[in-house]
C-alpha cells in the first residue's frame, strides 16, 4: 500500500482563506486489491477547500481513466473517468487534530463515478449476435435434475 496522503491544515484555513492542492494520486493509493489497482491510471486532482461555519466544504475536480473489458468480447477497453466540481463537506466535530487526510474523499468520488460494465461501439458489440444466439440454443432440460424422474 502507498503511503500517500492529500492532507490540509485546518489552521491555515481559519480566517475564512482557502486552500487549492492539485496532484496526482497513484491507484495503489485507493486502497484496492492489486488487480483492480491495475484497472486505474494515475488520478489527477485539484481541490478546494474552505471553512464554512462549522463545515470544511471541498470542491472537487478529478480525472482518471479505467481499463475494462467489453461484457460481450472482453476486449479491453479504456474509459475515462471526469468528477467536475462535485462539493463534498465534512463537519468540523468530526475531524480529530488539526489535520485531514482528503486521500478517503478523493477515491470516493473517483470510484463512484467508474463505471462498472462497459461494451463496445457503445452498446453495439460486433460479437454481440453470436453471444445471443449461443444462449438462445435449446438445452436439452431446464433443469438438470429433471432426468431423475
Amino acid at each position: 500500500m502507498s503511503l500517500e496522503l492529500i492532507q490540509i491544515d485546518l489552521r491555515n484555513l481559519e480566517g475564512g482563506e482557502s486552500c487549492t492542492l492539485k496532484g496526482v494520486l497513484l491507484p495503489a493509493s485507493l486502497e484496492l486489491d492489486h488487480d483492480e489497482a491495475e484497472q486505474f491510471s494515475a488520478i489527477e486532482y485539484k481541490l478546494e477547500a474552505q471553512i464554512v461555519g462549522e463545515s470544511l466544504l471541498i470542491r472537487a475536480d478529478i480525472k482518471g481513466e479505467k481499463k475494462t473489458p467489453c461484457k460481450i468480447c472482453n476486449k479491453t477497453l479504456t474509459a475515462t473517468i471526469h468528477v467536475d466540481r462535485q462539493n463534498e463537506v465534512i463537519q468540523l466535530d468530526e475531524i480529530k487534530g488539526y489535520k485531514i487526510d482528503l486521500t478517503p474523499t478523493v477515491r470516493n468520488l473517483f470510484l463512484m463515478e467508474a463505471p462498472g460494465v462497459l461494451e463496445c461501439n457503445s452498446g453495439a458489440c460486433a460479437d454481440r449476435t453470436e453471444v445471443e444466439n449461443f444462449l438462445k440454443r435449446r438445452r436439452l432440460s431446464s433443469s438438470p435434475f429433471d432426468s431423475l424422474t
